[in-house]
């Protein structure tokens, strides 16, 4: 029961401030995106399109969204491809569009994943830019989300080199590519995006809770959605993954917004399957930044930079690495004071600064918080350095104890910070009437039971403790000595307030044994325990000592099984004999000293040596395709495994057997060693098994 802790929310000095701000995305990836496609777990409720000029009760959508309402799918996809074909006779490209989304959140909402794919695929799309741009996007979403549903199968599969290849044999990489120039699609695009606000595409996009000026057009919508897709690290290779420090974080950093990796074009950065995915990211954020700032829209330039630092922070996990983040986001935030979203900035160096290793680095972050708190302090920014510096300032503590220990002695570890003092109670529990009452394979009592002792119970003792100032608002550890205890089982309960009152409060205790007696087990060459009871204040054994031992029952009742007194030299024996079915533990008592061995300990009766016949089987791979040839090698021996003694098996029969990842038999071959013990074969793989 070390540091168990109430389970009741706490809240007050102890509570952490927290800033939600919850942002609803198509990918699941991250809240950062702050824009998200229309779900399709359930497909929801659309309104129609502001610029169709058709109302839904007109062309059918009323009788579309009441079926979806009724949970009936099956039934809305087909009204809904009446719609389309109509609208495609009609060449009514909002409509067109906009039946072409709800029938892939329909198939996806009928967990058709690779269906919807499909369809988007081979059905006919309008020619406007903006609906295509629309269709791309969710295309981008469903092969995410068919990534998503099948990627155990999909992980498995093997890239195939030819035309027309089917999707049920794409690759994670085919995916993940495909994605990336759906994306892409869009992303040309982007002069005109910046024209539209997220509300003029508020059919199939959900608006942020960011503030006016941020994150507000559509062209941040793409920009932020296309980094998310690339910043999915399972999409990444090993090779990525393993090798960003590759890149070059001096290089990522010194670049002038607007300007690219290398001299081909931006274009060529983003479209080049050999680019790393961080490099398309920071040269989307940068050329995002770049356009902003040639409009004087400040704070969404901050904030195109402060997602691209985010990134590279992430990336970069080393300390130096780091550093030189945080330092650029130093040196280029004091130019963006004048805007609110400032305070944003702050509270990410405040972030990146908590990370850090050096000694002062929290009083640094705070520092940095609190500044960036009072320069906005109603802004989104503001708020969240407010939660950052409460988050630091906030008390708290955790207690761990010695199980047993003597008389006296600092038995109790607190590690705590911005913790001024904390009440102690001790509460003396008759162990072995508790044990005999339990009902948990944990013996010693749980938070239920303290939190019974605190309401009921008197303390057999009670005292304060201050603790020591923390000034860097780091976890620092005091020992603290109970006061002279009579020897038992105690529950040691702490607490930030003084009256141990269950609200605004944290309340956490320990089990202490209070005692000379130490008890070790081993178990010996029978099968059976040997126990030895020493006196913990001298070292020498301690006779006399009554020793139980307990069969573990949580349904019944844990019961003693047998009891022994040791002798001169403190030891005692429990033998095998009809105890081979049942888990153990030991209590030893001598007068009021007490000693717990908890430990899950069982009795057996060893097994007689005998002669062992076994075998070794290689093979001269690990994975098999269906069709290939399978070469394996067979080793057979016996002896004795207690005394190290083996010899081959000359000229004896073997049967091996050849089964695939589904436990399913496959082949078998009859063989026979040769005079070494040893014989060889090959199988070939039937078609239609799985790789394995």
């Amino acid at each position: 029961m070390d540091g168990q802790e109430s389970p009741k929310k706490q809240t007050g000095v102890l509570a952490l401030a927290a800033l939600a701000a919850v942002l609803i995305v198509i990918f699941a990836i991250t809240a950062r995106l702050g824009l998200a496609l229309a779900q399709s777990k359930g497909p929801p409720k659309i309104a129609p399109h502001p610029s169709s000029g058709v109302k839904p009760s007109d062309t059918g959508w009323k009788l579309v969204e009441q079926l979806i309402s009724d949970q009936k799918f099956q039934e809305a996809l087909g009204e809904t491809d009446k719609l389309r074909l109509a609208a495609q006779k009609a060449v009514n490209e909002e409509e067109w569009t906009r039946a072409l989304v709800k029938e892939v959140q329909l198939k996806i909402g009928l967990h058709g994943y690779e269906t919807a794919v499909r369809f988007l695929m081979e059905e006919p799309w309008p020619k406007g830019e903006r609906q295509k741009d629309v269709l791309n996007l969710f295309y981008a979403h469903s092969l995410v989300t068919y990534y998503r549903a099948y990627s155990w199968e999909i992980n498995q599969r093997e890239k195939v080199e030819s035309k027309g290849v089917d999707l049920k044999a794409w690759t994670k990489d085919e995916i993940f590519a495909e994605a990336q120039r759906a994306f892409l699609k869009v992303w040309k695009d982007r002069e005109d995006l910046g024209h539209a606000s997220v509300a003029s595409w508020k059919e199939y996009i959900y608006p942020n809770d960011y503030p006016a000026g941020v994150r507000d057009t559509m062209r941040d919508a793409v920009a932020y959605l296309f980094v998310d897709l690339l910043g999915d690290t399972s999409f990444w290779t090993p090779a990525q993954s393993n090798e960003v420090y590759r890149l070059g974080l001096a290089g990522l950093l010194k670049a002038s917004p607007g300007l690219w990796r290398n001299d081909k074009g931006g274009e060529d950065v983003l479209s080049d399957p050999a680019s790393h995915p961080l490099s398309k990211i920071c040269a989307i954020l940068e050329d995002l930044e770049a356009w902003h700032a040639m409009r004087s829209d400040r704070a969404a330039e901050l904030e195109a930079y402060l997602a691209r630092l985010q990134r590279l922070h992430e990336s970069f996990t080393q300390q130096e690495d780091r550093k030189l983040v945080r330092d650029d986001l130093a040196r280029r935030l004091p130019d963006f004071r004048s805007v609110s979203w400032f305070a944003m900035g702050e509270a990410r160096l405040a972030e990146f600064t908590q990370e850090e290793e050096a000694p002062d680095a929290l009083v640094r972050a705070r520092a940095i918080a609190v500044e960036g708190q009072k320069a906005y302090p109603g802004s989104p920014g503001g708020a969240r350095c407010l939660s950052i510096s409460k988050q630091i300032e906030a008390p708290s503590y955790e207690m761990a104890a010695m199980r047993s220990d003597a008389p006296s002695k600092r038995s109790i570890l607190v590690t705590h910070r911005n913790a001024g003092s904390l009440a102690f109670r001790a509460y003396r529990v008759d162990l072995v009437s508790h044990i005999a009452s339990a009902r948990d394979y944990n013996l010693l009592p749980q938070w239920d039971q303290v939190s019974r002792l605190l309401d009921l119970a008197r303390p057999d003792a009670q005292w304060q403790v201050s603790l020591p100032p923390t000034p860097d608002y780091r976890d620092h550890k005091s020992y603290v000595t109970p006061p002279v205890l009579k020897p038992g089982f105690y529950v040691v309960a702490a607490s930030a307030r003084d009256d141990f009152a269950k609200d605004h409060n944290r309340i956490l205790a320990v089990d202490v044994l209070v005692g000379d007696l130490v008890i070790l087990t081993r178990r010996d060459n029978t099968g059976g325990i040997e126990a030895q009871v020493y006196s913990g204040a001298t070292g020498r054994p301690a006779a006399g000592a009554q020793v139980t031992l307990y069969a573990w029952d949580w349904q019944s009742g844990h019961k003693p099984a047998e009891a022994r007194t040791t002798g001169d030299d403190g030891t005692v024996d429990f033998k095998p004999a009809d105890r081979t079915n049942h888990s153990y533990f030991l209590l030893a008592r001598k007068g009021d000293d007490l000693a717990l061995d908890s430990s899950y300990t069982g009795i057996y009766k060893p097994e007689t040596p005998s002669e062992q016949t076994a075998s070794m089987l290689y093979t001269d791979r690990s994975v098999y395709r269906p069709g290939q040839k399978l070469y394996w090698k067979v080793l057979c021996y016996h002896g004795r495994t207690d005394l190290g003694r083996f010899e081959v098996l000359p000229n004896s029969a073997v049967t091996v057997t050849l089964f695939d990842i589904n436990s399913q038999k496959a082949a078998d071959a009859m063989v026979t060693t040769n005079a070494y013990g040893t014989a060889s074969g090959e199988f070939v793989i039937p078609q239609g098994r799985p790789l394995g």
